[in-house]
C-alpha cells in the first residue's frame, strides 16, 4: 500500500481495475426492457409457473439484480402485463382499420386479441395470476380508453351516449379477458370460431341497444 493511501482511494482504484460495464460482484449489467425479454423467453420455455429464480437464470444475473431492476413477482406481472396490453391494443387497433364498420370491426377486434393471447399463452396465464388488482385496472384501461372512443364515435348519430359508450367498452374488456381465461384453459375452438360466437352476442346488443 502506497503511503498516504486513504480507504476512498483504494477503492476507487479497485473499481477502476474491474470490468467495464459489470457491476461489483462481476455480474453482468442489463437494463429493465432486456431483463423483460429474458423473462418472457423463460416464460414460454418453462410456463406460467416461472419463478423469479429460473428468470434470473435464465437472463444470467442473480435474484437480487431482478428485484433491482423491476421489483419481486407483482411488479414483473405488471410490467409484462403492460407489454402483453400493448399489442394487443395494437393489433385490435390494426384489424378494426381494416374491417368494415359494425360487426366486422367487432369481430376483427376480438380475434386480434384472442391470436394475440393464443400466441403469448404462458405469459397471458403469468400476468393474470400475478398483477394486483389495481393493476389489473390500471391496464384494463389501456384497452377500455380507445374502444370507449370508437364506441362514441359509432354511436353519435344513433343515441348512445358517451357514458353509455364508457360502460360498453369497460365490459367488453372484461368480458374478453374471462372468456380469454376459460379459452386458453380448454380451448376447444378456433379463434375465429370463438370470436365469430362473441361477435354476435356483443352486436345484437349494441345493435339493439342503438336508436
Amino acid at each position: 500500500m502506497r503511503t498516504g493511501d486513504t480507504d476512498a482511494a483504494m477503492r476507487a482504484r479497485a473499481g477502476a481495475r474491474r470490468r467495464p460495464g459489470r457491476p461489483r460482484g462481476g455480474e453482468p449489467v442489463i437494463d429493465r426492457e432486456r431483463l423483460l425479454d429474458h423473462a418472457e423467453d423463460v416464460i414460454r420455455r418453462v410456463g406460467a409457473s416461472a419463478s423469479i429464480e429460473a428468470i434470473a437464470t435464465g437472463a444470467g444475473i442473480t435474484k437480487p439484480i431482478v428485484y433491482a431492476r423491476v421489483g419481486g413477482r407483482s411488479e414483473l406481472s405488471t410490467a409484462l402485463a403492460s407489454r402483453l396490453t400493448d399489442r394487443m391494443t395494437a393489433a385490435s387497433a390494426a384489424a378494426v382499420a381494416s374491417a368494415p364498420e359494425g360487426r366486422p370491426a367487432m369481430r376483427a377486434m376480438i380475434r386480434a386479441s384472442l391470436e394475440i393471447v393464443e400466441a403469448h399463452r404462458e405469459l397471458f396465464l403469468y400476468v393474470t395470476a400475478g398483477s394486483t388488482p389495481d393493476d389489473r385496472l390500471a391496464l384494463a384501461e389501456m384497452i377500455a380508453e380507445p374502444m370507449s372512443a370508437d364506441l362514441t364515435r359509432w354511436g353519435e348519430d344513433r343515441g348512445v351516449s358517451a357514458e353509455s359508450a364508457e360502460a360498453w367498452s369497460w365490459a367488453i374488456v372484461g368480458m374478453l379477458n374471462l372468456v380469454s381465461l376459460w379459452w386458453v384453459s380448454g380451448r376447444d375452438r378456433s379463434a375465429e370460431e370463438l370470436s365469430d360466437q362473441l361477435a354476435d352476442l356483443l352486436w345484437a346488443g349494441l345493435d339493439r341497444t342503438a336508436t
